[in-house]
């Protein structure tokens, strides 16, 4: 039993004041063990009313003090003193926090800012632009220069376009176009080590005389060029087709 102090619900009330007293003095007439300010009044051995302090009273109710924690939780609901951190079940379901780190550990996260192999956190493969790319050990993304993606495709580059023939006697380039803008009179082809391959157009001088290297093979027999004539001729590993370009 707790008692109520409240006169106008104290059934003592009205009798105390007719005995001259206080409704409390009516109350405490039988006698209460112990006494002082600010205590509980409970019932006590054999329904007498006695006095605990508010610890003893909390412990009776089974009530918390008005300023409590709940596990890692304070009275005024705050979780530690930082801002900003997250919140996770601790050991015994105890409400603890983590830093940033400690909690993608705990999720298996990424921080925001993140690679992925050659991949960085803003989908870009190093900073060179213009680069293929291919798959490198393990599957990690990796750029290669132009040069290696041909290699690695087996390709070629792109040949090169010249508008003249190198000096009489020395070799062709590999991979090359010509296309001659002089006449071509005298001139004795060479060829570069093989494998090779090279396109040509020229048109033939005046006076002309062409020779070619005593290992070339020919298709569709040696040509026989003749004057002021255009001609497209392939080499490829010192064989060679020529032929007349005829007028539309």
């Amino acid at each position: 039993m707790i008692l109520n102090t409240n006169t106008a619900l104290n059934s003592l009330y009205v009798q105390a004041v007719e005995l001259g007293r206080t409704p409390m003095a009516a109350l405490l007439e039988p006698g209460i063990a112990g006494a002082g300010a600010e205590l509980a009044v409970f019932t006590g051995t054999a329904g007498l009313l006695a006095t605990k302090t508010a610890a003893e009273a909390r412990a009776a109710l089974d009530a918390a003090p008005s300023s409590h924690s709940h596990g890692g939780i304070s009275g005024d609901g705050k979780v530690g003193t930082a801002a900003g951190l997250p919140l996770f079940t601790g050991e015994g379901g105890a409400v603890g926090t983590k830093t940033a780190a400690e909690a993608r550990v705990a999720l298996d996260a990424a921080p925001s800012s993140h690679s992925h192999g050659g991949i960085n956190g803003d989908g870009k493969v190093g900073t060179a632009a213009g680069l293929p790319l291919f798959t490198g050990e393990d599957g990690v993304v990796v750029t290669k220069t132009a040069a290696e993606a041909r290699a690695a495709l087996g390709m070629r580059a792109q040949p090169s376009r010249l508008t003249a023939l190198p000096n009489s006697g020395t070799a062709l380039a590999d991979n090359a176009e010509y296309r001659v803008s002089g006449a071509v009179g005298t001139y004795a082809f060479a060829w570069p080590g093989s494998p090779f391959e090279c396109w040509l157009r020229f048109t033939t001088a005046a006076v002309v005389s062409i020779t070619f290297p005593a290992v070339t093979a020919y298709i569709g027999g040696t040509p026989a060029f003749k004057a002021s004539t255009q001609y497209e001729m392939s080499v490829k590993d010192g064989v060679v087709i020529v032929r007349e370009v005829a007028a539309a």
